[in-house]
């Protein structure tokens, strides 16, 4: 969002010629990012503005809103180059953009809607010029949102990000890393926190706000891969996405071989995905475990609530586990008990937020 809405600003001041006055850039900069963000936007810093060879600028210290506002932050340094050669063709290369130390706290409104105040559409460049993105960089940076209704939070910090993309619009593509804490906000609540590996596209946006996605995320360190593809929706203000998930074992240096793997060294999962503001649910998961060929199955349905007093309800059905035949993978054993994780009647698992409900 950073990235195209600072990439608007720039890209009026540096198509449109009656912007082009450089004794007031800063000032005309500060106005055109206020209508685009629909937030003040102020350099508190120092600015720095090259026309030749290639058009280069360069800003520090960027304030974005107030302390007040749902969307409030800042931006250490901020500079990009862009090539002005294929305007002729309405055409605008941003290159060799870096966003250093930008961070942001975002607050829900109690309908769950993000209000940014009221800004300019965002979707469309000056002149209707196409702004392509090469190779921008996001370091040092953080999120935060919290919705105040459920006094919970979305922590993203230390990220850092190569970013990608054809038009304003999309494709979108962001490949990078960051430490993700999800939880409740309030002293000593457990927390599920873990640094991530990512790999974030979106296709189009269409008229309505909506777009295609795909996100895969990486525990650095954990044997696992989740994956989540699907079609984000905007009704309202607010967002959903509505697709499917798989989540499956990956392997590290020290994962046993699959000769000396044992019944839980192997499995996958997917299913349906559905996720809203206040819930997110699976309506056709299925586990697969123990043998890739002719595998153990779970399979069921689930659902956790975002809400304050949060919960979840996971329904499963196992098939018979045949001892027999898996003899070889449990070698001594007498009988299978399968692993609780973090899931059980009241989960308070060290790692994870404290959510209660059922499974069975």
């Amino acid at each position: 969002m950073i990235v195209s809405l600072a990439a608007l600003a720039l890209a009026a001041l540096f198509i449109v010629p009656s912007f082009w006055n450089w004794s007031q850039y800063k000032q005309q900069f500060e106005a055109r990012a206020s209508d685009v963000v629909g937030l003040p936007v102020r350099v508190t810093g120092e600015t720095s503005v090259r026309l030749l060879p290639t058009p280069k600028v360069r800003f520090t210290d960027i304030v974005i809103g107030n302390a007040a506002d749902a969307l409030a932050g800042t931006v250490s340094r901020f500079e990009m180059n862009v090539e002005l050669t294929p305007l002729a063709t309405g055409e605008v290369r941003i290159f060799d953009m870096k966003i250093v130390e930008p961070n942001l706290n975002l607050s829900l409104a109690e309908d769950m809607r993000f209000d940014f105040g009221d800004p300019l559409e965002a979707d469309e460049a000056p002149g209707g010029t196409r702004i392509v993105f090469e190779n921008v960089a996001v370091s040092d940076g953080s999120l935060q949102v919290v919705d105040e209704s459920t006094d919970r939070s979305i922590k993203f910090s230390d990220f850092s990000a190569v970013v990608n993309a054809r038009d304003v619009k999309g494709p979108w593509r962001a490949i990078g890393t960051t430490h993700a804490e999800i939880g409740l906000r309030q002293q000593n609540a457990p927390n599920l926190a873990e640094r991530v590996e990512f790999d974030f596209g979106t296709g189009t946006v269409q008229d309505d706000g909506g777009f295609r996605t795909r996100l895969t995320v990486v525990p650095k360190g954990r044997p696992v891969e989740l994956e989540m593809q699907g079609d984000v929706l905007i009704e309202d203000g607010v967002p959903s996405l509505d697709g499917r998930f798989k989540i499956a074992q990956r392997p590290l240096d020290d994962t046993p071989t699959p000769e000396a793997a044992g019944f839980f060294d192997w499995w996958e999962a997917d299913g349906q995905l559905a996720v809203s503001m206040d819930a997110l649910s699976s309506s056709d998961f299925e586990l697969r475990l123990a043998d890739r060929e002719d595998p153990y199955k779970i399979s069921g349905l689930a659902e956790l609530d975002f809400a304050r007093e949060g919960g979840f309800d996971v329904q499963a059905t196992g098939e018979q586990v045949d001892l027999k035949r898996f003899a070889a993978l449990l070698p001594g054993a007498k009988a299978v008990t399968l692993p609780s994780a973090c899931l059980h009647s009241e989960a308070s698992c060290a790692r994870c937020p404290p959510y209660q409900g059922r499974a069975g």
